[in-house]
């Protein structure tokens, strides 16, 4: 069940893949095996103003750019971007 909602797209997520966002940006050093992965709390700040966007066709650690996938809830866009405003912690988002 996803607890996490981009709120660009409305795009549903499990708030565990947090912890799965790689990089290649050398600015974030966490590093495991040769591969940059954003710390939790790193990719949590992100979410809000990049969403899917995070994950979305970077596989390989491409550039972390903003979700432009049609939207698919509006509905939950739209809280998914206020529980992001009033909410810095990804736990208060669900």
């Amino acid at each position: 069940m996803p607890d996490i909602y981009c709120s660009h797209c409305g795009e549903p997520w499990d708030i565990a893949e947090l912890h799965e966002v790689s990089t290649v940006s050398p600015e974030y050093t966490s590093s495991v095996l040769g591969t940059h992965t954003l710390s939790f709390s790193q990719a949590a700040r992100l979410f809000p103003a990049m969403g899917c966007g995070l994950w979305t066709d970077r596989m390989y650690g491409g550039p972390i750019e903003p979700c432009r996938a049609k939207c698919v809830n509006a509905d939950a866009a739209t809280r998914a971007k206020r529980l992001h405003e009033a909410f810095n912690h990804p736990d208060e988002w669900i």
